[in-house]
Parts: structure tokens; C-alpha cells; sequence
């Protein structure tokens, strides 16, 4: 009767609730996932820049002790043959080190063409302004990463807030008809007796329910 096609479309009601919960479930976790993700991918980021900042000033220090070598070999009135050798390997580490440093011996003089005060201040501002660049770079792509899980949970929170809604009125609308009963002449009446729906109008609700 009435009252048997009423929980026909309360059982619907049911089935629309639950899937709006399980949609609200769902926006939610994609939302932590993306959260997860970008906190992960921050931290890959920042570990990837920490040993990338670890070699940059392993480089410095090395390039500083072979100038360090270089300036005793330089105060020196005359070299060896072998003593010339480890100046020339070093000019060319430093040169693969730094390829802008441009350090050169003169071929007949035996002299550099930069001093050694030169090379270190030249490789002290090439640390520092690798070092910036490198984290600036690391901040930039990590936190660029937790903005977007930022916006991706606020997006979440926003369906979910519009679900939230829907899902009261689906609730409210459920509360309802279970509260009602067939008053025995294809009538629907709440618990005072107050008609509510006819036979007639429950299937009009039925046939809207089935077109949505």
C-alpha cells in the first residue's frame, strides 16, 4: 500500500544519503592523499637539497685547500720540474672546479694570471651564491608542492560542506517518513493523525525521485 511505497522512497533516500556520505569519505581522502603527497615530496625535495648544499661547499673547501697549496707553491723562488707539474694539475682542478675562475700559468713566465687572494674571494661568492640559489630552488619546489595539497584539502572541505547540506535535508526528509503511517484509506498521517501525502502524490514523488 501507501504506506509500503513510502519506504520505497525512503530506502532511495537511504541509497542517495549513503552515496553522498561515501562521496564526502572520498573528496576527503584524496584530499589527505594529496597532503601526504606533497609533505612526502617536500621532504624528498629538501633531502635532495641538503646534499646538494653538502656538495656545493664540499667543493668550495676543496677548491680552498688546492689554492692554499697553490700560494706555498707560488712563494716559492723556483720549482722543480715536478713542482711545476702539481702547479699545473692544480690550476686545471680548479678550472674543472670553477670553469669561470679562468686560472692560466703563463707559458713563459711560469706565473699566474690571478692571484691567489683573487681565486679565493672569486670561489667564497660562487659558494654563497650557489648555496642561496640551491635552497631557494628547494624552498620554491617543496612549498609550491604543499600549497597545492592546501588548496586540493580546501577544495575537499568546501564539497564537503555542500554535501554536508544536502545529506541534512536527505536525513531530515528520512526522519520524516519513517515517522509516518497509513491511516488505512491510501493516506499518509503523521503520529497526531495530520495527513500528510495521498496514495496519489507518493506517486508523484516516486516518478520524480525515478527521473533524477
Amino acid at each position: 500500500g501507501v504506506l509500503i511505497a513510502a519506504f520505497n522512497l525512503l530506502d532511495k533516500t537511504t541509497g542517495y544519503v549513503n552515496e553522498n556520505v561515501q562521496n564526502v569519505v572520498t573528496g576527503t581522502n584524496d584530499a589527505i592523499t594529496a597532503m601526504d603527497s606533497a609533505t612526502s615530496s617536500l621532504s624528498d625535495t629538501l633531502s635532495s637539497a641538503e646534499e646538494e648544499l653538502s656538495g656545493i661547499n664540499d667543493n668550495a673547501d676543496l677548491a680552498q685547500g688546492l689554492i692554499d697549496e697553490l700560494a706555498e707553491l707560488e712563494s716559492q723562488t723556483s720549482l722543480t720540474a715536478e713542482q711545476q707539474g702539481r702547479m699545473r694539475t692544480i690550476v686545471g682542478e680548479l678550472n674543472s672546479l670553477y670553469p669561470e675562475l679562468g686560472v692560466e700559468i703563463d707559458a713563459s713566465t711560469g706565473k699566474l694570471n690571478k692571484s691567489t687572494a683573487e681565486m679565493r674571494k672569486y670561489v667564497e661568492q660562487s659558494r654563497k651564491m650557489k648555496l642561496i640559489d640551491a635552497f631557494t630552488q628547494a624552498a620554491s619546489k617543496g612549498y609550491e608542492d604543499l600549497a597545492e595539497s592546501h588548496i586540493a584539502l580546501g577544495k575537499a572541505q568546501e564539497q564537503q560542506t555542500e554535501n554536508q547540506e544536502v545529506i541534512n535535508g536527505l536525513l531530515e526528509e528520512q526522519a520524516r517518513l519513517y515517522s509516518l503511517v497509513d491511516d488505512g484509506n491510501g493516506n499518509l498521517v503523521d503520529s497526531t493523525g495530520k495527513f500528510v501525502m495521498s496514495a496519489s502524490e507518493l506517486d508523484t514523488a516516486l516518478q520524480n525521485n525515478a527521473n533524477d
